[in-house]
């Protein structure tokens, strides 16, 4: 049988194939201590000084700069690196030492963090051949647990960035191994430090969620709201769950809202807030929180404060008007007979009301709140009889929602008499 590799077909497919080719591979070899991470689950994680035994200039600060804003989204709380610094230079100046000659170990301490990334930058080197170059870096990294001194989690990167440039005509030469020599560039290796941090935090996760054995009903749901029975529009529930750290969490409220992300503001700490907007209304209302592992969507927990209804109102009331009047025994003032515009009368909330009156003598007046009542009626004591008035209401719920001013109504009392009202 011919060797593929003969066949001018096959080298030309293969050509196309590579054209253009760049990639990055990560090689690696995990050591992780389940039990101890359980038993001393980090909270504060810190990026101590890295080594660099290569002969890139500033390949310890490069990675671990990197390696902090690759840690970050993961939320742990972060210890900035200045602050590592300060530990640092504070313990070596306590121990008689340079910065440099201070043993690692004297970073891991409860005092700075729950836990420290250590690493060696053992190599980074480049690699041009025409059409083909790389980019390679490898890291020993080792995460340590304060309290104990031992390290939970250890692995040995190596990540390589290759690109692969086949000319398919003479012209194309020149353009290909430009490219290719344009990949080992300085600029470059700063980006493969970057993709190298990225994957040393994306591998640790992985395991740890792939390893780590969660007891959800260890997790504790928490809803913050304002002092008062009814929540209305501008007010703001939190809500807080403490579960499995570095999943994905997301919280509902009935039919208001669903499935909105929360942020895990350290790890296994997730929140969110809600700000109630007009238009938000339900009489009993849950908050719920999803919380899913993402390297294994079909691991999901839902939390429920069940023991926590929300009553939700932020619609205001429907306009009301006052729909007819009596005169009061001995004609001193009328009784207003308060009502839902008939438009809107099956709208009406049977909950609480009250309403709030107002009055003008005359038309084309402006109206004058003359007071308020908790039931549909109201007596004006001092409404005289044969004067024509003006009135009008506002109506407010329990949540303290107002309506519009309903509509404006004409009355002019006359003795012992009751009528409707007069638009």
């Amino acid at each position: 049988m011919r060797s593929c590799c003969s066949n001018p077909v096959f080298l030309l497919l293969m050509a196309f194939a590579l054209q253009g080719c760049s990639f990055v591979r990560v090689a690696e070899s995990p050591k992780f201590d389940k039990t101890l991470y359980e038993s001393h689950t980090p909270r504060r994680l810190a990026i101590g000084r890295l080594q660099n035994l290569t002969t890139y200039k500033d390949a310890d600060k490069l990675f671990r700069s990197a390696l902090y804003g690759a840690f970050a989204p993961m939320n742990y709380e972060d210890v900035e690196l200045g602050k590592v610094d300060g530990f640092v230079n504070a313990r070596a100046m306590a121990n008689n030492v340079t910065p440099a000659e201070l043993n690692p170990w004297f970073i891991a301490d409860p005092e700075l963090a729950d836990a420290v990334v250590f690493a060696e930058v053992k190599k980074i080197s480049r690699f041009f051949l025409f059409f083909y170059s790389h980019l390679r870096a490898d890291l020993d990294l080792s995460i340590v647990d304060s309290s104990t001194k031992k390290v939970f989690y250890e692995n040995q990167f190596i990540v390589r960035d290759r690109t692969i440039e086949v000319p398919l005509s003479p012209l194309g030469i020149a353009k290909s191994i430009f490219s290719t020599l344009w990949h080992v560039r300085g600029d470059q290796t700063k980006t493969l430090i970057m993709e190298s941090a990225e994957a040393v935090a994306e591998k640790f996760q992985s395991t740890i969620n792939k390893s780590v054995s969660i007891d959800h009903s260890l997790a504790k749901l928490e809803i913050n709201v304002p002092e008062k029975k009814i929540l209305t529009e501008g007010d703001k529930i939190e809500i807080k769950l403490s579960g499995a750290p570095n999943w994905e969490a997301s919280y509902s409220l009935g039919s208001i809202v669903q499935d909105q992300p929360m942020k895990e503001s350290a790890a296994g700490t997730y929140s969110a807030s809600y700000s109630i907007k007009q238009g938000d209304n339900s009489r009993f209302v849950f908050a719920t929180v999803n919380l899913q592992n993402p390297d294994n969507p079909s691991e999901k927990t839902t939390y429920a404060a069940d023991d926590q209804p929300l009553v939700i109102k932020s619609s205001p009331p429907p306009p009301y008007l006052v729909q007819s009047w009596r005169c009061r025994p001995g004609n001193e003032g009328i009784c207003l007979a308060i009502e839902p515009e008939q438009a809107t009368k099956a709208a009406a909330d049977p909950s609480p009301m009250r309403f709030f009156v107002y009055r003008a003598q005359g038309r084309g007046k402006s109206l004058k709140k003359i007071g308020f009542s908790d039931t549909p009626e109201f007596e004006d004591l001092s409404a005289q009889v044969g004067v024509e008035y003006q009135y009008g209401v506002i109506a407010e719920d329990d949540a303290g929602n107002k309506s519009s001013l309903g509509p404006r109504v004409l009355i002019t009392p006359h003795p012992s008499e009751s009528a409707s009202a007069r638009r």
